[in-house]
């Protein structure tokens, strides 16, 4: 006889619906989180979609502050990717560092110390998660940085 009424919970489910009850209950305090997590899987995905171009255009990062949203879009579904998860669609949210632009691969020495795209403007973080600015790195990884950790970053490679 099939069990109509299976205990189906596992870790990843009560995980799930102890975030949802959460959210629920104090969405003020969980929004930074979850616009957080979304901004730096964009970013992780903005990453892969430079490591594609780069490859594609002989291990060169053949862009400029100008066009990167243009030349990387087709790497990716669509532009919207540039924008955090609580700006208006459209806002470029997300940027290229300007110093890796039009650069060759065999410039860089510390791929995963150097930025590629951040929150922000101008080289300044935006840290609008609880004090918190989700980073991409050359290597691809993304981390989120504080303050204090933002005055290490290296933007030149």
């Amino acid at each position: 006889p099939q069990k109509y009424f299976e205990d189906n919970s596992s870790p990843e489910k009560s995980g799930f619906t102890e975030r949802l009850a959460t959210l629920v209950a104090y969405p003020d305090e969980m929004l930074p989180k979850i616009y957080l997590q979304q901004s730096e899987w964009q970013l992780k995905q903005l990453g892969l979609a430079l490591m594609q171009f780069i490859q594609d255009y002989n291990e060169r990062i053949d862009l400029t502050q100008q066009n990167y949203i243009e030349k990387l879009t087709p790497y990716m579904k669509d532009d919207s990717l540039f924008t955090a998860p609580e700006d208006s669609p459209g806002t470029t949210s997300f940027n290229i560092n300007s110093n890796i632009v039009g650069l060759s691969l065999s410039t860089f020495t510390d791929f995963e110390d150097t930025v590629a795209f951040y929150l922000g403007h101008d080289q300044k973080l935006d840290f609008r998660y609880d004090g918190l600015s989700p980073v991409c790195f050359m290597d691809g990884h993304v981390e989120a940085i504080s303050p204090d950790q933002a005055k290490d970053l290296q933007w030149k490679p």
